[in-house]
């Protein structure tokens, strides 16, 4: 019996909908930390490599296009999420230095 592909790319779909929200929830606040910032990616990297084998599982199976394409959707959320986790720990990264050096 192969997997109902349409059944996952959905929940996968509302799960990354779902954290999408939280994430920029999240990284929109003041009092986050780097240490927190770091537990969030390897979160959000988790997700993003599970869809990652989401798709290559897909691509093995010979699906359709148009769920592929959805995969590579859902891989592209994931992409963003993480930039903007990098840019945040970027800054946050920054801020500290400039704490300290004004200290």
């Amino acid at each position: 019996m192969s997997p109902d592909w349409m059944q996952i790319l959905q929940k996968h779909g509302e799960t990354v909908q779902h954290l999408h929200a939280k994430v920029q929830i999240i990284l929109a606040s003041e009092s986050l930390t780097v240490d927190q910032v770091l537990l969030l990616g390897r979160i959000v990297d988790k997700g993003a490599r599970y869809a990652d084998g989401l798709a290559s599982q897909m691509l093995e199976a010979g699906v359709g296009p148009s769920y592929i394409e959805a995969a590579e959707a859902l891989q592209e959320i994931y992409k963003v999420l993480l930039a903007a986790i990098d840019a945040k720990l970027q800054a946050l990264r920054r801020r500290k230095i400039v704490l300290v050096s004004d200290t």
